[in-house]
């Protein structure tokens, strides 16, 4: 694969994004952190219009939930794990058919902007600028691989370590108005991160040496090697990720609409969780 140049913001492009996690209490020291076994995604961070927001593949809390309703537990926030710490209150909104630009696997919520202060990150700048030529040559998808999560001792006691990835690989032929991109590249080797699951829900940006923009989000992360026994039409290595386009138009249309709908999510939320605990109270007197 050639050596694609990159614009030197992109170096740094972690700061978009995050490791997102269920929120539990768990009663170890390590309070909402997760555990390195844990399944994680990515947050990325937006700023439209001066309004701060969170985007996430859909899937992702999704997967999270019904692994709360199958525990016998209700939908639960979001913990971003770095730094202070940080929560998201659920719920993302997914954005209907009949928006502009609707995507089957994006979610998006309102943020305050002092969440991205407790957790050292930023949130990229939407613009209307042009959008990059297609097909385009190359692309680089960032994330939080579940698999790269470890404990480190500090000081201070346990931290979990979080390593990001920035994969980048060769355009798949795309027309300029396709919902979804692929990106493949075979490599000769296997590097040390061999899966790129819990990427998804991160950023994808085009790029040249001097300009950059926001393509849209990871969706899918294929692993680097495929898996043993498994018929599959990559034959070796390869870095392979698939994106969900996100225009400026989009992310207008999705933002005045998650305005709108979030409030209204937060508050079913919120009367489950007061009937629960009415039903609850109730156990215990009749016992």
């Amino acid at each position: 694969m050639p050596a694609y140049e990159t614009a030197d913001t992109l170096k740094n492009a972690s700061k978009y994004c995050a490791t997102i996690a269920p929120m539990k209490f768990v009663d170890t020291g390590r309070v909402f952190t997760p555990l390195p076994s844990d399944d994680t995604g990515t947050v990325t961070f937006v700023d439209v219009g001066g309004r701060k927001y969170a985007l996430t593949a859909w899937h992702i809390p999704q997967g999270f939930k019904r692994a709360a309703i199958a525990a016998g537990e209700m939908e639960t926030n979001l913990y971003i794990p770095a730094k202070k710490g940080a929560c998201l209150q659920a719920p993302f909104i997914r954005v209907p058919q009949g928006i502009v630009g609707a995507r089957k696997d994006i979610g998006i919520m309102p943020i305050n902007a002092r969440i991205l202060e407790a957790v050292g990150k930023e949130a990229y700048v939407a613009n209307s600028q042009p959008p990059p030529a297609f097909p385009l040559t190359h692309a680089i998808a960032v994330g939080f691989p579940t698999a790269q999560k470890r404990d480190v001792k500090t000081d201070r006691g346990l931290t979990l370590g979080m390593q990001c990835v920035h994969a980048i690989a060769e355009g798949v032929t795309a027309h300029d108005d396709a919902d979804q991109v692929r990106f493949h590249s075979d490599i000769e080797e296997a590097p040390p991160i061999t899966s790129l699951s819990g990427m998804s829900g991160g950023p994808v940006f085009w790029t040249t040496a001097e300009e950059f923009g926001l393509l849209g989000m990871i969706v899918e992360a294929l692993d680097v090697s495929p898996t043993e026994g498994l018929c599959n039409i990559f034959g070796g290595h390869r870095v392979n990720f698939m994106c969900d386009r996100i225009s400026f138009d989009d992310l207008v249309a999705w933002a005045d609409y998650a305005d709108n709908q979030w409030p209204k999510g937060r508050e079913r939320l919120n009367e489950e969780a007061r009937r629960r605990q009415a039903a609850k109270a109730h156990l215990n007197i009749s016992t």
